[in-house]
């Protein structure tokens, strides 16, 4: 619009409005940085790098979010945030990985609206440590001019697996001259032998050298085991015969190696086939949580020299943790079990084995491998532990289910402390792996009035540890303070002696009774006659927390019982007793002198009315052979049980004297007496007597 007022209007071209998700067209792949022909799809030999690549299916998608996590979820995930447009792929570099654990790459593509969506990629095992060595424990066999049979055992990896066995034949020490096509023959089958194809036919009595290498499906090739020997010709076959293993050094190590339960021989410098021991073990204990002190144990070695060395599992012995690629061994004479720092903390995810040298002759040892130890930081699942009285005073009962212990724990321990993880009470105490209960006793120096808290511990192979704390139990050695208890009866309690006219129990309540402790957890009571310590009539029995009980008890009327109340604390522990006598009463009061009144009228003749003034004497005397009288009432009235001259009052001295105003001389008057005894049972008298009148 120009300052005239004129106005044009242009548009642009429509731009779609995208509200959905982005969408793969290939999902993400995660692979290896290392290009390699050995490293199988779903391996990579790299700790410290991947790949990961993907593919949009349109443009919606205008940034990338990446996220590696390893799979069993021991590991802090690794995040890369990638703004720009068009990407379909990164390396993540300089990370920490361990081998043995499988890792997924999680890719978020979201667009501009918002909208997000995610994709994962296939699982990826990283192996950067390499097999165990192959022992060429057979001659090799021609079984035709230009296949050579090698045979092979103990080449396995623990992480990756086996992903192909590498052989070369040649005419000098690692050479490859003599296989088909002049380079070394991969095999990529299971069987533990192969016919490898070689390029000419083998010379009778030339020496030719085998060397195989075992590959694991990340492509880490292990230590080369070597062999070399002469063709002889038996008959129609023709075998390798070998010195296997022959080593350029004198240490059956360095160029080649024992296969493990073979015996190196220094002097000729070759393994030989055990025969002389047997029984052989080795066993690692990590047992700091810092993964640094490392415990090993070996049994059958006798007297005999022991040195050990630990490394990665599927590294060769002498390597690994210690000095990675020599060979180095620690010596220990004949100790065992032997515990030291390692030079380096153990990584947590990965697995070791540790190896031993026995020395059955200066010149002669056997090596000897551990199961594998997988080093975790991940916290062991405990179950729940739960603590209880013991059956004596001090005693606790510590339960939990040995079924719910992670198998990771290799050992277990308890504990007493005032608090949940304390141990100020009773120190760790070693427990079985398969007990459900342990009984622990509590010293008897210290405080009589405490709470305890009992504590599970469990330790992983690696010295990582986890606790579990029980519910919480009061020790209480003092018991529960007296209190006061009374009779009740028809809303009227008694503190010493009361009284009912109930035949069939006895109403008590009390109060008083304390244990700050461990508090109280019931109240007993019992009757019996009026001496010490006395329930013939109705025994001890727990009646619960609350303060006020009704006791069964069969009763005589003119009997006096006496009722006893003790509490019962947590601990067990009771109080002394408290008591209140009770006297049952099933008849009400009578009279020893009947009721009498004595009237007389005093006339107001001076105006000449009717009215006048009206005495009226009456006596008595009540009596109650089983209890005391509680109260009397008298009436008065100019009818029977009337109350027309006087209401019901109450009276305590016989006789009383009543004087009343009447408008008239009543020609009769009427007297009640209602007399209470302390049972609360009631009695009614009447009496009446005429007046004279003027």
């Amino acid at each position: 619009t120009n300052a005239a007022g004129l106005s044009s209007i242009s548009s642009s071209a429509p731009v779609p409005v995208r509200t959905a998700q982005p969408s793969f067209s290939q999902n993400p792949v995660l692979t290896s940085t290392i290009a390699n022909t050995l490293v199988m799809a779903g391996f990579s030999p790299s700790r410290t790098a991947v790949k990961v690549a993907w593919q949009a299916a349109n443009d919606d998608a205008i940034e990338y979010r990446l996220r590696l996590v390893s799979d069993d979820g021991s590991e802090a995930p690794v995040f890369r945030e990638l703004g720009q447009f068009g990407s379909n792929g990164a390396v993540l570099a300089d990370l920490e990985l361990h081998d043995g654990n499988s890792y997924t790459a999680q890719v978020t593509a979201c667009a501009l609206s918002g909208a997000c969506r995610e994709a994962s990629s296939s699982p990826l095992l990283v192996d950067g440590s390499g097999p165990l060595p192959a022992d060429l424990y057979k001659d090799p066999v021609l079984t035709t001019a230009t296949r050579l049979q090698v045979f092979w055992k103990d080449c396995v990896d623990p992480h990756s697996g086996i992903g192909a066995v590498v052989i070369g034949v040649g005419t000098s020490f690692g050479a490859t001259n003599m296989n088909g096509g002049s380079s070394a023959f991969v095999y990529r089958g299971t069987a533990q032998s192969a016919l490898v194809p070689l390029h000419t036919g083998l010379t009778n009595g030339n020496t030719y050298f085998v060397t195989t290498t075992c590959v694991n499906k990340a492509g880490v090739p292990s230590l080369a085991t070597h062999a070399s020997g002469p063709i002889v010709q038996a008959g129609s076959s023709r075998t390798l015969q070998v010195s296997r293993l022959t080593c350029a050094t004198a240490s059956c190590q360095g160029d080649c190696t024992c296969g493990y339960q073979h015996l190196c021989d220094l002097t000729l410098g070759q393994c030989k086939t055990i025969t002389s021991l047997t029984g052989l073990s080795l066993a690692v204990d990590a047992s700091s949580a810092a993964f640094d002190v490392v415990r090993m144990t070996s049994s059958g070695i006798g007297s005999r020299r022991v040195q050990y060395s630990l490394g990665l599992s599927g590294q060769q012995p002498g390597s690994g943790v210690f000095q990675a690629g020599e060979d180095v061994w620690y010596d220990f004479g004949s100790t065992s079990p032997v515990q030291f720092v390692v030079p380096r903390p153990l990584i947590s995810g990965s697995t070791y084995t540790a190896f031993a040298r026995v020395w059955t002759s200066p010149t002669q040892y056997q090596i000897v491998k551990s199961t594998n130890i997988r080093m975790t930081d991940a916290e062991p699942t405990l179950p729940v532990v739960s603590l209880s009285p013991g059956g004596s005073l001090r005693q606790f009962q510590i339960r939990w289910s040995a079924a719910g212990v992670d198998s990771s724990v290799s050992q277990l321990h308890v504990a007493l402390g005032s608090h949940p993880g304390a141990v100020d009470l009773v120190d760790y105490t070693a427990v079985s792996l398969n007990s459900n209960s342990q009984t622990v006793t509590m010293p008897t120096s210290g405080s009589d009035q405490i709470v305890v808290y009992a504590t599970l511990r469990g330790t992983t192979a690696s010295g990582v540890e986890a606790f579990k704390s029980s519910n919480a139990v009061a020790m209480d050695l003092t018991p529960p303070t007296s209190g006061m208890v009374r009779a009740v009866f028809n809303n009227i309690s008694w503190r010493h002696h009361g009284y009912t006219s109930s035949t069939d129990g006895l109403d008590l309540a009390w109060s008083g009774f304390a244990d700050p402790a461990s508090g109280i957890d019931t109240y007993q009571v019992c009757v019996g006659k009026p001496v010490t310590n006395d329930c013939s009539v109705a025994a001890w029995s727990s009646v619960g927390r609350l303060a006020r009980a009704t006791v069964a008890a069969t009763l005589v009327s003119g009997t006096t019982y006496r009722a006893s109340v003790r509490a019962v604390n947590e601990a067990g522990l009771v109080s002394s007793i408290s008591t209140v006598d009770v006297q049952c009463d099933t008849s009400a009061a009578t009279l020893s002198r009947p009721l009498r009144i004595q009237p007389s009228f005093v006339g107001n003749t001076a105006d000449g009315r009717a009215g006048g003034v009206l005495s009226m004497s009456v006596s008595w005397t009540a009596a109650d052979p089983d209890s005391a009288i509680e109260s009397s009432a008298i009436m008065l009235g100019s009818t029977a049980l009337g109350k027309q001259l006087l209401a019901p009052t109450p009276v305590v001295d016989s006789p009383v004297v009543h004087l009343v105003t009447v408008d008239a001389c009543p020609s009769k008057v009427f007297a009640t007496l209602v007399v209470t005894n302390a049972a609360g049972l009631v009695a009614e008298f009447q009496a009446s007597a005429s007046v004279t009148c003027p």
